[in-house]
C-alpha cells in the first residue's frame, strides 16, 4: 500500500473516531493523496454537520426516538445518558443571533458544546448537566444569570422557563413539552415575569387548553 501524508493519515484517523468506520485508500501520486485528503475532508464535516450534538438534542427534544437510536447516538458522540440534569428553554420576540450562542460559550465553557440544542430561530435549549452538589438555589441562580448576561452583553431580552432534575437523556422529549409549556403559559398568565418554573404553573395548567379569548 502506498504511504499516506501526514494529514491524509491524520483525516482518516478523524474519519475512524467520528464514524467507526476505517478506510482503506490507494494514493500513488501527491495529486491522489491531496485528492484523497479532500474527499476525507469532506465526509468528516458532512459527518459532523449530520451528527453533532444540537443536531441529536434537538431530534430528541422535539420527537420521540427509539431507545436503540437514542443509545446509539449518544454513544457516538460520547454523551453520557444518565446524568443529573436540567432543561432552561429561553425564548426572545426576535430571533437569538449567533452573538447569543457565542456568549453562553463563554458563560459555559464546558457544557454548551454538547448541551445548547436550538430549537427554532427565536428559541433555545440548554440541557445543562449539575454537579452532585446543586441545589434548587443554584438552579434558579443559573436561570437568573442566563437572562441577565443575555440582557447585558447580547441586549437580548428572553424569558425563560427551566424544569425539574431529570436524570436521563431519554427523558427530554417529554420534558421539554412541560418546560414548552410553562413558557406558554407565562406568555398567557404571567406576561410580566420572564423567568417560570415548570412545577409552578398554577391555574394556568389547568386551563390552557380552552380558547385563547376565556384565558386571556
Amino acid at each position: 500500500m502506498a504511504t499516506h501524508s501526514t494529514e491524509l493519515e491524520h483525516a482518516l484517523k478523524t474519519l475512524k473516531q467520528l464514524t467507526g468506520i476505517s478506510l482503506e485508500i490507494t494514493a500513488d501520486t501527491p495529486e491522489e493523496d491531496a485528492l484523497a485528503l479532500t474527499q476525507v475532508r469532506r465526509l468528516c464535516s458532512a459527518y459532523r454537520d449530520k451528527y453533532n450534538h444540537g443536531r441529536f438534542l434537538q431530534d430528541l427534544l422535539t420527537r420521540e426516538l427509539p431507545m436503540s437510536t437514542i443509545l446509539e447516538e449518544a454513544r457516538r458522540l460520547h454523551l453520557s445518558i444518565e446524568e443529573r440534569r436540567v432543561l432552561f428553554v429561553f425564548e426572545s420576540k426576535n430571533a437569538l443571533h449567533e452573538s447569543v450562542t457565542e456568549i453562553l460559550k463563554l458563560l459555559f465553557p464546558t457544557q454548551i458544546s454538547k448541551a445548547l440544542i436550538p430549537v427554532s430561530e427565536t428559541r433555545m435549549a440548554i440541557a445543562y448537566t449539575l454537579k452532585a452538589s446543586d441545589t434548587d438555589k443554584e438552579i434558579l441562580q443559573t436561570a437568573h444569570t442566563i437572562i441577565d448576561t443575555l440582557s447585558a452583553e447580547a441586549l437580548v431580552s428572553v424569558r425563560l422557563a427551566y424544569s425539574s432534575i431529570f436524570q436521563s437523556l431519554t427523558e427530554l422529549h417529554a420534558i421539554y413539552e412541560e418546560t414548552a409549556l410553562a413558557l406558554q403559559i407565562g406568555r398567557l398568565f404571567y406576561p410580566e415575569q420572564n423567568l417560570l418554573f415548570s412545577g409552578q404553573l398554577g391555574i394556568g395548567r389547568l386551563i390552557i387548553n380552552l380558547p385563547s379569548s376565556i384565558c386571556e
